[in-house]
């Protein structure tokens, strides 16, 4: 079942945190204590995740590709449907009765060229 997006991104990051929590922990045992703490949980969470959190990072890649494909989709059709309307509204009579533009001047055809 496709997750949405932000439960992707959230339990992918809080299981990025956890990790980090995890290896600061396991270095501060080791009576490692400072920037070289800090540095070092980074390091070992980082590795960590990347093998552990594989199938995490691929459902919330999933989930943004399925965003982004969506949004995409949705702008194009807006802008699809204004265009055509921009066409229809070029091709109604004024006021007047009068036509407002004809196909060649739509298309740009020059007429005795």
């Amino acid at each position: 079942m496709p997750s949405s997006p932000l439960r992707a991104i959230l339990r992918y990051t809080a299981a990025r945190v956890a990790l980090f929590v995890l290896a600061a922990g396991l270095v501060w045992l080791v009576r490692v204590r400072g920037v070289l703490l800090v540095l070092l949980a980074l390091l070992i969470s980082g590795l960590a995740s990347f093998v552990l959190l594989r199938r995490q990072r691929q459902e919330m890649a999933d989930a943004l590709r399925r965003t982004r494909l969506f949004s995409r989709d949705r702008a194009a059709s807006r802008f699809d449907e204004a265009a055509c309307d921009d066409v229809l509204r070029s091709y109604a009579p004024s006021p007047d009765g009068a036509p407002r533009r004809s196909e060649d001047e739509h298309f740009g055809n020059q007429s005795g060229s």
